[in-house]
């Protein structure tokens, strides 16, 4: 037992906690090809390696045998070690740092010597040092944290303090409860020890830092300055004027549609978002409302702290969700840089929060989006009721038009659309026909537009003195989600239906090897939101064309159209509604359950977290064994008619309240150094009848053999403290 205490414990306790720094790492550097058999893998040969070779160093038998098993296993972490292909240490570092800095994937190949490195000297620090200094784990795991979050390589770094936590409070009770028994009342706290290894965990990550383009990634000064000064003078509001680099999907390629509208554009396929949640969705960037013929504006908004939606919406949400199951759903967003201040959200979210940040959140009511006060990399977490749930209360019912002043921005039009002979006017009405809810209205016009233009990155550029809109709808150039959004909006306002135009991403199935979804520069989209139910403020998504990834127009722009979803048929995105026969409506059953989220392929956060559930399970079963072998142990001596094993039992119960033998020390002479009367009165009684049995062949009799054992053991319960006392008495 002492064997396995002060070697096996203390070496499977460091391969632990070595597995668990290299996960940190990987998922800090987003590394998301690398395995966790390979982390494994890599974080045990050093433990182990270090584990034989103390052995070989301080057992006095059979040396050779671990000396031998220790060069072994020291020839094979050299032979690792060596074989880092053409990267050294050095290169590693830098091209890693370099794409980081610039917002580059880091692959697997660039990362593995540097995390090897990390791993081999993590492990033998901590096999070195453990054992001087038991916390020392701790101080190394806390430099670890400390030093992703200081260089901003990683914005969720505290979420893995949770993952150390368990190893820590196991360090704890194991070298609390068992390595340091003997000398834990004498264990005195080295402040001048304590001082030094802060300041060599300071020296590492500054030389850290040093490795690190402070002026591309920068550290948390500007943030922490942020965090203070709001808890001084909290702002509570801004101005939609001031918010820096507000999204437009003129980042991805296409034209800012504040200024100029159309046009031909050129989409790349790079990376601009990761997402996680359990489906694809429309996430919502700039909202706009007002139509100048040639661009739409943003209207003048203001934004209020807080990224919990109104009360009042809220308690609708609710009502109609509230006889669906998993009707609330989340999804992460992960921005690759600060791209925009800009917080995405969808429509019908609930709340927004940053998963682990200083940040605040901003939202403006009247158009339901959300900013932050400056740009951010940070990720955050969007809380939405999934939309199906609300399109099929929204389309099993009735909601006529009616004229809120509230709603007035979303039906405004340039002044030279009153003119009754206008061929956009007329277009719109005919295409309307005969429909008069909201939502047929928009059902007949998104079919419309769907079926009767094609689509093309390269419709020219438009005469400056034209309508944008009446161009695309009677030119033979066709056109592409700016065009399709910007033409239904402005056909359901002539036909008295609020519209705005949306702008941001529209996720496709692209996934990632962890799971998440992978958002590009071609999934940069336009859409168009209807007002369907005003009297509670209901909206609905409808989009009349695909993204350019769903187009296929990434590598051969302007070769002509891609034939749109077929009228009627269902559009990948979540929340897109699409028509069946124009101005007719789908047959919906309001209670049919709506569909479970979508396998996600298991990251390795998930594999990760089912390995810690598995080593959890197998610890309680072995810890419930070792509860049960030593109640069956007590019992055994107390209804035992031999004196021997209860004799035994209360020697140990004594060691524990910390009346150690000494050396040589016979029964009689340990019970007169026995501290407590009471309990020394009985157990020289004790000692006599033991000694009657074993020296006279008589058979000893001792009748308080339960109360004389639960005295000695509430004793130690004083000395050593609860949560000890359990673990030394049930466990060791």
């Amino acid at each position: 037992m002492d064997f396995f205490k002060s070697r096996i414990l203390q070496n499977l306790l460091i391969f632990l906690n070595m597995t668990v720094f290299a996960a940190v790492v990987v998922r800090a550097y987003h590394i998301r090809e690398l395995s966790v058999a390979l982390v494994a893998i890599m974080a045990f040969l050093p433990v182990a390696m270090t584990a034989f070779l103390s052995v070989a160093i301080r057992e006095k038998y059979q040396r050779a045998r671990w000396a031998a098993i220790a060069v072994i296993l020291i020839v094979i972490n050299y032979t690792i070690w060596r074989y880092t292909g053409e990267s050294t240490i050095g290169d590693s570092l830098a091209d890693v740092n370099h794409a980081l800095t610039f917002g580059q994937e880091v692959t697997v190949e660039m990362f593995m010597p540097l995390l090897r490195m990390l791993i081999m000297g993590g492990s033998l620090l901590l096999a070195v040092t453990v054992t001087i200094f038991p916390y020392n784990l701790i101080i190394v795991d806390t430099g670890l944290i400390f030093f992703l979050w200081a260089v901003d390589y990683y914005n969720q770094a505290a979420d893995y303090v949770k993952m150390f936590v368990p190893v820590w409070v196991l360090s704890i009770l194991l070298y609390r409860g068992t390595f340091l028994d003997e000398t834990a009342k004498s264990l005195k706290v080295n402040k001048k020890a304590r001082l030094f290894q802060i300041l060599a965990i300071s020296l590492v990550v500054a030389t850290g830092m040093s490795f690190v383009d402070l002026d591309k990634k920068g550290l948390y000064t500007d943030r922490l300055w942020t965090y203070f000064n709001n808890m001084l003078v909290p702002t509570l509001y801004i101005n939609g004027q001031e918010i820096e680099s507000p999204f437009t999907i003129a980042s991805s390629g296409y034209n800012d549609s504040d200024t100029k509208l159309g046009g031909d554009v050129s989409i790349n396929d790079s990376e601009s978002l990761r997402a996680k949640g359990d489906n694809p969705v429309y996430l919502r960037g700039s909202v706009k409302s007002r139509y100048t013929g040639t661009s739409w504006l943003v209207a003048e908004m203001g934004y209020t702290a807080g990224g919990r939606v109104e009360d009042y919406r809220l308690s609708v949400l609710n009502s109609i969700t509230s006889s669906y199951a998993e009707a609330i759903k989340n999804i992460e967003i992960y921005p690759l840089s600060d791209m925009t201040s800009t917080l995405f959200n969808t429509l019908n979210t609930r709340e927004l929060y940053f998963n682990n940040s200083i940040q605040r959140v901003f939202y403006n009511g009247d158009f339901q989006i959300y900013t932050a006060n400056k740009e951010s990399s940070e990720s955050y977490t969007v809380e939405y009721y999934y939309e199906p749930v609300i399109r099929q209360e929204l389309i099993s019912k009735d909601f006529g038009p009616s004229v809120r002043s509230r709603n007035l921005r979303y039906l405004e039009l340039p002044s030279y659309y009153s003119a009754e002979s206008e061929r956009v006017r007329s277009l719109a009405l005919n295409v309307a026909g005969t429909a008069k809810s909201n939502y047929e209205k928009a059902v007949a016009l998104t079919d419309y537009l769907k079926t009767q233009y094609s689509y093309t990155l390269t419709p020219g550029t438009y005469d400056p003195g034209s309508d944008f809109v009446e161009e695309f709808l009677f030119s033979e150039t066709g056109g592409y989600c700016v065009h399709y959004a910007s033409a239904l909006a402005i056909m359901l306002r002539i036909n008295g239906v609020p519209a705005r135009y949306v702008e941001g991403f529209k996720i496709s199935g692209e996934k990632a090897s962890d799971g998440s979804y992978v958002i590009r520069n071609s999934d940069a989209h336009a859409w168009t939101e209807v007002l369907i139910d005003e009297d509670r403020d209901l909206w609905m998504t409808f989009d009349a064309t695909g993204t350019v990834r769903e187009q296929g127009e990434i590598d051969e722009p302007g070769e002509g159209p891609v034939d749109p979803a077929t009228p009627g048929g269902e559009d990948p995105g979540e929340g897109t509604v699409t028509p069946g026969t124009p101005g007719g409506r789908p047959e919906v059953d309001p209670e049919e359950p709506i569909p479970g989220p979508i396998p996600v392929k298991e990251t390795f956060g998930s594999m990760l977290a089912r390995l810690f559930s598995y080593a959890a399970i197998a610890m309680a079963v072995i810890l419930a064994l070792m509860v049960l072998r030593k109640l069956i142990i007590v019992e055994m001596a107390m209804w035992s008619k031999s004196l021997k094993r209860y004799f035994s039992l209360i020697n140990g119960a004594l060691e524990e309240a910390y009346e150690v033998r000494k050396k040589g020390e016979t029964d009689l002479e340990f019970a007169n150094r026995l501290h407590d009367s009471g309990i020394k009165e009985r157990y020289l009684i004790l000692v006599g009848e033991a000694y009657k049995e074993v020296y006279g062949g008589e058979e000893g009799e001792f009748p308080e053999r339960r109360e004389l054992y639960r005295d000695i053991s509430r004793r130690a319960m004083r000395l050593r403290g609860l949560p000890r006392h359990i673990f030394r008495r049930y466990v060791i």
